[in-house]
């Protein structure tokens, strides 16, 4: 525990002088008047419960010894042995889905502006290591003589007495060697034991020796009636300390590591789909078979109205520190069932997207529920403030695309509107991403990733090209990712972004969560969102795509904040023929606004509006995505509600026109409530 430099003084002009070899009570119930001592008088005075009020420094003592101390160093100490720290507590949403940071500052400090890792190290901010600091500011103590030495007390403070008596008279308290007393910081229990063992032991030699310097009568005569009088409330003292000394060293014994701290999410997902009835949808084939050389259309098929179901997603991330200002980050993923969502959508490459809340995408969830890596990387500092992370499996979502208001925990929640539908397939992957602010107001971030999604390894191998041998870190799909930020307000962001993607092409897709097979190789996942081949039933050998896309956050006042994205996509396709090779433009756009605190603190409601994916040149090469020509749009609202700290539940509900871009599908309707628990 620690104990404020004033508060040490008040117990000393209390209990210091105090031995039970030397003194004795003679009466419990006495209650003299303490005139012989100012000091002791004050402290009287105080214990009385008549200054309670009107002495901050007297208050730290009350807030010492009160197990509901409001004292700002025990708090910060408690809290970080019980994992309550506000600050710690959001590693969890660090580390989970990218730029949660943000979000962090929304909901907290109500500033979208700076991150946390920007301002502080990544151990100050994850394990709070301010405490170690100030008790390495607390060392190199030295002897004073006078009081009248310490430059930062004054005559007029209640504590100057109380010093001036154990300093000058028994020369027993020690003063820094800058002349100050310090008394606005902590000190460890076995500082505190220091000081007071030398009291006692100068007063004992006093009394002991008959010099010229005993202890005064007086003295004597004042400790003994303070003893007797608050006898019961030292005993309190000493029991409250010693039981707040013991519940401390139990936690610090039963910590589960000093270097790294488990986190976890759990998500309860419950999903009911209407008027999805006869819904056209494209499987990923042409209607005449390949090798005919002929354009034909892509086959369809209509599906009926699914049933609702339930799934489960938990994520457990283990968040380790070595050298004070780096990260090593490993995450695992588990769970089971899927979104009726995922029977609606055209056949792609991965996960389908429409209508499909992010915990409930069910790509790897099947069955057996299998446990899955989804993230290890190690972050650490590099040029200055910069920031590097390397690792065979980062999350793109964290580093790139970020907006608070559509972080999926607090925010948006659908897969087409957390993100932007055309970044690129490379979700997670092997490689590097630098963080660097280049001004205050300016931050780079470039990344190389290749592709190692966990979502695939249970499903499609094929999509994990960064450990093949056949394809490795540049031979897949990967991508190159460049983001400014510009932050000219703190309540506003601004990012442009701009990414080259290499996307192989396969003979493997998904079509309602099961693995198909094509005759020839495809191209798919983002940013075409959908199957291409060569226009007329042939093969691939890869495509190469140019991405940019905007994003923008503006926290209009301290409850309403507005968003938007817009994304355009210019894609080559290399044929096997080389003269049907060709291109496929798609754009993308997003708007919608947030309302903090909405009927509770902390509460908050969004509503989105998105165009996910628009073919403006192209169409001819997609055997999936493409519909009639419409044009599928959504418009989403989430509301958050924390019941607790670290329960939430949210309500979504998402409206969806045109689905699958077929202008004569019947608008949709798909609801999702999710309970969350953090730990």
């Amino acid at each position: 525990m620690r104990l404020n430099s004033i508060g040490i003084a008040a117990l000393l002009a209390i209990v210091a002088p105090v031995n039970s070899e030397t003194l004795s009570v003679k009466n419990a119930n006495a209650t003299p008047k303490l005139a012989e001592s100012s000091s002791l008088n004050t402290i009287a005075e105080y214990a009385k419960g008549n200054i309670h009020g009107d002495n901050a420094k007297l208050n730290q003592v009350d807030q010492y010894v009160d197990e509901s101390s409001k004292n700002a160093a025990i708090a910060t100490h408690n809290q970080k042995l019980q994992n309550n720290n506000p600050i710690l507590s959001q590693l969890d949403r660090y580390a989970y889905e990218g730029s949660e940071d943000q979000a962090l500052d929304i909901q907290i400090n109500r500033n979208v502006g700076l991150t946390e890792l920007d301002k502080t190290s990544t151990l100050d901010w994850a394990f709070d290591t301010s405490d170690v600091e100030a008790d390495q500011a607390t060392t190199q103590v030295s002897q004073v003589t006078s009081v009248s030495q310490l430059v930062d007390v004054r005559p007029t403070d209640w504590a100057f007495t109380a010093l001036q008596s154990l300093v000058e008279q028994y020369g027993c308290i020690a003063g820094y060697p800058d002349r100050s007393f310090r008394g606005n910081l902590v000190l460890t229990r076995f500082e505190f034991a220091a000081g007071l063992n030398a009291c006692l032991d100068r007063i004992n030699e006093l009394a002991v020796t008959a010099t010229s310097n005993l202890v005064a009568k007086e003295d004597f005569v004042a400790l003994e009636k303070l003893q007797a009088e608050f006898g019961v409330e030292i005993a309190a003292i000493k029991g409250r300390v010693d039981g707040l000394e013991t519940r401390t060293r139990k936690l610090e014994t039963e910590r589960f590591s000093f270097t790294s701290k488990l986190f976890g999410l759990a998500y309860f997902n419950y999903s009911v789909l209407s008027n999805a009835d006869d819904l056209l949808r494209e499987t990923g084939f042409r209607s005449i078979p390949a090798g005919a050389n002929v354009r034909s259309a892509p086959l369809t098929q209509r599906v009926k109205n699914p049933n609702a179901t339930s799934s489960g997603l938990a994520w457990l991330t283990l968040g380790s520190s070595f050298t004070g200002k780096d990260l090593l980050l490993t995450q695992l993923a588990m769970g089971q069932g899927i979104s009726p969502a995922n029977y609606l959508t055209s056949a792609t490459s991965t996960i389908n997207s429409t209508g499909i809340p992010f915990t409930d995408a069910g790509a790897y969830l099947g069955p057996g529920a299998p446990v899955v890596l989804r993230e290890l990387a190690y972050e650490f500092p590099v040029l200055g403030n910069g920031r590097l992370a390397i690792g065979p499996r980062i999350n793109w979502f964290r580093f790139f695309d970020a907006n608070p208001f559509t972080f999926f925990l607090t925010g948006t929640s659908s897969l087409n509107s957390i993100a932007g539908t055309l970044t690129n397939d490379v979700r997670r992957g092997a490689g590097a991403v630098l963080v660097s602010p280049l001004s205050p107001k300016l931050d780079l971030r470039l990344g190389y990733l290749a592709e190692g999604n966990e979502y695939s390894t249970q499903n499609l191998a094929a999509f994990n090209s960064a450990s093949s041998v056949e394809e490795g870190l540049f031979g897949g799909t990967n991508s190159l990712t460049v983001e400014l930020t510009y932050k000219p307000d703190p309540v506003f962001n601004f990012r442009i972004m701009y990414s080259r993607a290499n996307s192989r092409a396969r003979t493997q897709f998904l079509d309602n969560q099961v693995p198909v097979t094509s005759p020839v190789k495809l191209v798919s996942g983002a940013p075409i969102n959908g199957l291409a081949d060569d226009g007329f039933g042939g093969g691939l050998e890869d495509a190469q795509s140019n991405i940019f896309q905007v994003n923008f956050d503006w926290l209009i006042n301290r409850r309403v904040g507005i968003f938007g994205r817009y994304g355009f996509a210019d894609t080559r396709l290399n044929a096997q023929i080389d003269s049907r090779s060709g291109n496929i433009n798609t754009q993308s756009f997003q708007f919608g606004f947030t309302v903090l605190d909405l009927f509770k603190r902390g509460a908050q409601g969004t509503l989105s509006f998105v165009m996910p994916f628009n073919y403006t040149k192209g169409r001819d090469y997609l055997v999936s995505g493409a519909g009639d020509g419409g044009i599928q749009y959504e418009l989403e609202g989430v509301y958050f509600y924390p019941v607790t700290n670290n329960i939430a539940i949210v309500p979504n509900v998402q409206v969806i026109f045109n689905a699958n871009n077929f202008s004569s599908n019947p608008t949709i309707a798909v609801f999702n409530i999710r309970t969350q628990f953090s730990f």
